[in-house]
């Protein structure tokens, strides 16, 4: 009875690895590069040893986060998108990217303000959008690593071991064999 597209990205992250898990069992075989030498390697994942990402600021009574842009001194309040949500904005930013014939998505600018409900209390679309449109970088970038820093996920940062012995930490990264692991 669980609508995934209602889910958050790190909520349907954390149920994938799960199923996966219980499928499939925690060994996951993947091929990763020595950082040194950039050679490819195989290598085992214990998917059991990734841990969830420790959420410590919650949101206010209506779902909603706030930070205050550094440049502009502005509060921005914002909220977490939904796996849906997320997706039916991509479909948008690449069908526009494909009708004008752009060389970039929209896709980040887009999600932005999807994510945006109101800056200074003002919830008026027009002018969030101008706002966004006309942001420095800076402040940009402060909103997105609060959004970051307040969506709940799955840590894909895991200890690979190379065949001298050299350990590094990498972003694990899942392919179709995830699901579907040679026999």
């Amino acid at each position: 009875g669980i609508v995934v597209e209602d889910l958050l990205a790190g909520d349907r992250n954390a149920m994938i690895l799960f199923l996966r898990t219980s499928s499939y069992g925690a060994d996951y075989t993947v091929q990763v590069s020595d950082p040194r030498t950039g050679i490819p390697f195989t290598s085992k994942v214990d998917l059991l040893k990734l841990k969830y990402k420790e959420v410590t600021i919650l949101p206010d009574q209506h779902g909603y986060f706030t930070v205050e842009l550094p440049m502009r001194k502005k509060v921005v309040t914002f909220k977490l998108l939904t796996a849906g949500e997320d997706i039916k904005i991509f479909k948008n930013a690449e069908a526009i990217k494909e009708a004008y014939g752009e060389e970039y998505s929209q896709y980040s600018t887009m999600k932005l303000k999807a994510h945006i409900i109101a800056i200074n209390e003002k919830i008026d679309r027009g002018y969030i959008d101008k706002f966004i449109d006309a942001m420095p970088a800076l402040d940009a970038f402060s909103i997105r690593r609060k959004i970051l820093d307040v969506s709940p996920d799955v840590d894909m940062a895991y200890e690979f071991i190379a065949k001298d012995g050299y350990k590094f930490n990498a972003n694990l990264s899942v392919g179709i064999d995830f699901f579907f692991p040679q026999a």
